[in-house]
């Protein structure tokens, strides 16, 4: 049943600031009737319409459930305050976009996890869904609760708000549930029961931990669930049908998928470790995606997405293929990512006639010395010449982006980020004068999980501040340059919930007692409720910071992210004695991901 009628919800709209967030039945949504499919499953995004709109994940499972017989998908994501405000004054619950269904009478709410703070908005979901946000408080009449996301890299400290979890690449595993759901005739204890066997799928309630102190003493379960991986991008859906949203969103393009993983083992990122190996889409599957979803959404810009858009085998075979019609139609070609050496620039010669944004450039590290310590293996010099050949191609906004906080940077570590930006503004002054503007945009190591840094300690407060205060004197007056820090209080949460367990749960259902939600938007953020959430648990936020001992029991174990300890050791011992390690397609590192059936996925697609 409807929560609202449709005069109802048009009155409703009348009276919120931006009503497309809320409208739905965008142009290209799949057209199915609610009332007539046998399973409802809803893609609840825990942030704005913006934000989820301009989510890859939920975009390609959208498709992939509405194409299944039998199965109905809508979307859901988290109102602003002021659609907030009306719907409790009116006792309204949250709903689906398309069908106006609360959420609660939905067989199936998945939520896509992006970033460890997301946890607090989608329990907020829940409770104005009037769901119990427990997994043991829920019974037969309330949504089974899937997650998935690249969060699942440790999905402890959530894990006792849901039924489930999908572990890695979730285009085959949720086609599996579907029907499994179907095998055993919609009986919620007997699909949970039996959902363990499929690939990929962590259902948390069979796990359990004890604790001795701070530390984790014994994780209880009979085995390990591994991260599921498609093996084959081409035989995975591909979001070439985008629903074209009625407002503006925060990737206003056609975001196109080339590849998943990346090879060079950059040793603080989770996302590279997370997806490998690096498998590619074959230039033809490319093609025709991207012929597609120009004919269907009208967008006029394209954003070729990877970890590391160049590192694609054939980029420039892609390039040459797509840029008659990129031209023809002036669209512009976004390459989000982009590993600068000397073998990208043939590649800029290419596209350096097209229609330019802004280009940004990813040294992670001012001085050499840290960049051999996080495996970012480039050299100063390529990086300069690199940024002097883009800037001599027109280019007139350029993005720097480095991380601060790393255990054995020094002051002069710090002062070589500024020192190297001060050098990338000048070149661009000299060429393009004051039309040219530069962006360097500094943020806080977080230790990842399943990274060769997983063990590390996230710096005090006063030792980021110390950074951040000598990179502003050394770059304090400097026209045509702005410098960005992400926020301290929201790096030091992630770092938090990041290596979590499941005593943090607590805090979350604490964090949802104060109404938190929306972390990532400055507006919303509110750490002094954090605090208070953190004490009303009676948990300590410096107990999760610490440096953790290289033979302690780790919460996220409880997964198999495929990624060798032994390995992620090595890795860890080889940056302290400040040594680079080559990428996978130059020599294999046994780092557990690949299987005799995967290897040839490493190999470029030519």
């Amino acid at each position: 049943m409807k929560v609202l009628s449709e005069n109802e919800f048009h009155r409703l709209l009348l009276k919120v600031n931006k009503p497309g967030r809320y409208i739905g039945n965008e142009i290209n949504t799949t057209e199915k009737k609610y009332e007539k499919e046998k399973i409802r499953f809803c893609l609840a995004f825990p942030d704005m319409y913006e934000i989820g709109m301009s989510n890859l994940s939920l975009k390609i499972l959208y498709s992939i459930l509405n194409g299944i017989d039998g199965v109905y998908a809508d979307r859901a994501f988290y109102p602003e305050d002021d659609m907030l405000e009306l719907m409790r004054e009116k006792n309204i619950p949250l709903w689906g976009l398309d069908s106006l269904i609360s959420l609660k009478e939905f067989d199936f709410l998945g939520f896509t996890i992006q970033h460890e703070l997301n946890y607090s908005t989608l329990l907020q979901m829940m409770k104005i869904s009037d769901i119990p946000i427990y997994s043991k408080d829920r019974d037969e009449n309330d949504p089974i609760i899937i997650g998935g996301g690249p969060c699942m890299v440790n999905p402890e400290p959530g894990a006792d708000f849901f039924d489930l979890f999908v572990i890695g690449d979730a285009e085959h595993t949720v086609r599996e549930l579907m029907e499994l759901y179907i095998e055993t005739d919609m009986n919620k204890i007997e699909f949970l029961e039996n959902a363990s066997s499929l690939k990929g799928v962590y259902i948390p309630s069979k796990t359990s931990f004890e604790y001795d102190g701070v530390k984790i003493f014994k994780i209880n379960q009979n085995f390990k669930t591994k991260r599921n991986i498609i093996e084959n991008l081409d035989s995975a859906s591909a979001n070439s049908n985008d629903i074209v949203p009625y407002c503006s969103i925060v990737h206003d393009r056609a975001m196109i998928e080339i590849q998943r993983g990346c090879d060079y083992g950059c040793r603080f990122c989770m996302a590279g470790f997370y997806y490998r190996p690096r498998r590619e889409r074959s230039i033809e599957n490319l093609v025709n995606i991207i012929n597609n979803a120009l004919d269907s959404t009208g967008w006029e810009e394209i954003t070729l997405a990877s970890l590391s858009s160049f590192c694609h085998g054939s980029i420039g075979e892609l390039i040459d293929a797509i840029l008659p019609r990129i031209k023809e139609n002036s669209i512009t070609l976004g390459l989000p990512s982009l590993r600068i050496n000397h073998e990208s620039m043939e590649l800029f010669e290419k596209i350096s006639s097209l229609k330019k944004t802004g280009i940004t450039i990813v040294p992670e590290a001012g001085s050499e010395m840290i960049r051999r310590f996080i495996n970012k293996k480039i050299k100063e010099n390529e990086l300069i010449e690199s940024a002097q050949m883009i800037i001599n191609k027109g280019w007139q906004r350029i993005k720097l982006y480095f991380m601060i906080g790393f255990v054995p940077e020094t002051d002069e570590d710090v002062i070589a980020i500024a020192d190297f930006s001060r050098k990338i503004l000048t070149m661009g002054m000299k060429k393009h004068g004051k039309r040219f503007k530069l962006t360097v945009s500094v943020s806080n190591f977080v230790p990842k999980p399943y990274t060769p840094f997983q063990w590390e300690p996230f710096l005090s407060e006063e030792s980021f501040i110390a950074k951040q205060e000598l990179l502003k004197a050394r770059l304090r007056g400097l026209k045509n340059l702005s410098l960005n820090f992400h926020d301290l209080r929201l790096s030091k949460l992630e770092a938090v919930f990041s290596r979590g367990d499941r005593r943090l749960s607590k805090v979350l259902e604490m964090a949802s007692k104060t109404g938190i939600a929306l972390d990532s938007w400055s507006d919303h953020f509110n750490y002094e409720a954090w605090e208070k959430a953190f004490n009303m648990a009676g948990i300590k936020m410096e107990d999760y910071l610490r440096e953790r001992e290289e033979d302690e029991i780790l919460p996220w174990e409880s997964v198999d992210m495929r990624i060798d300890k032994e390995y992620l050791l090595k890795e860890r011992k080889k940056a302290y004695e400040f040594i680079e390690s080559p990428p996978c397609t130059e020599k294999c590192s046994a780092c557990g991901s690949c299987t005799p059936e995967m290897i040839a996925n490493l190999v470029y697609n030519k």
